[in-house]
């Protein structure tokens, strides 16, 4: 296993013999940090990590397909075009990271804090987020459908242009969403089919005309 580090960045380089998985997985029963590592795209589907801190690691283009995370950091982690169907992120800090391009099927986000990140013109099939918190997240763009989000804490998140299809969203906090990019209308969001009981009452940008979201998920405006 030959590993370089330059200026705080670390690369790993697997043999022909070695998978990227195995790689990873040795590098971290060494103890070799995977801090600002980088693993564009390396195929480490079926990696199972745990208490492994990634923060600012650029997964671009990385397969992530039935990888498994439990306590794991990703502070400031790079996701671009990675694809992670059937994964399963547990109790993991994903504050500030970046999610574009990203696919997911069948993907489960359990506990986790997902506060600042960026999951933009991204793709959520059958995903799961349960007890997650994504305080200030933008989602612009990104497609959830048949999706689920159960009891999370979405205060202040951004998600113009979202598409929400047949996705149920169940106790869940949105309160001072800004649900359009500058002021528009949200009508430029779709959530056809979506069941919607929110916990809180939903503003754009917190001011001027506010939108409600009833339990079919009909949109109805009242003026402040």
């Amino acid at each position: 296993m030959k590993i370089y580090e330059r200026e705080s960045n670390v690369t790993l380089f697997a043999y022909e013999t070695q998978s990227e998985r195995v790689l990873v997985t040795e590098a971290v029963k060494r103890n070799i940090p995977l801090k600002n590592a980088n693993l564009r795209g390396m195929n480490l589907s079926g990696i199972h990590l745990t208490n492994t801190d990634l923060s600012h690691a650029d997964l671009t283009n990385a397969n992530l397909n039935e990888a498994k995370f439990i306590n794991c950091v990703f502070t400031g982690a790079d996701f671009d075009y990675t694809i992670c169907h059937y994964a399963h992120f547990s109790r993991c800090i994903m504050t500030e990271a970046i999610l574009r391009h990203v696919s997911c099927i069948e993907t489960r986000f359990n506990e986790c804090d997902l506060s600042h990140a960026e999951i933009v013109y991204s793709t959520f099939m059958m995903a799961m987020f349960a007890n997650c918190k994504m305080i200030h997240a933008k989602i612009d763009g990104s497609a959830f459908i048949l999706s689920r989000f159960d009891t999370c804490d979405m205060t202040h998140v951004r998600m113009a242009l979202a598409c929400w299809n047949e996705t149920a969203v169940s106790f869940t906090v949105l309160a001072d969403t800004i649900l359009t990019a500058k002021n528009e209308y949200p009508e430029y969001i779709s959530m056809d089919g979506s069941a919607l009981k929110f916990q809180d009452v939903h503003y754009i940008n917190g001011s001027g005309p506010f939108a409600r979201f009833n339990s079919i998920g009909e949109l109805n405006y009242e003026e402040k």
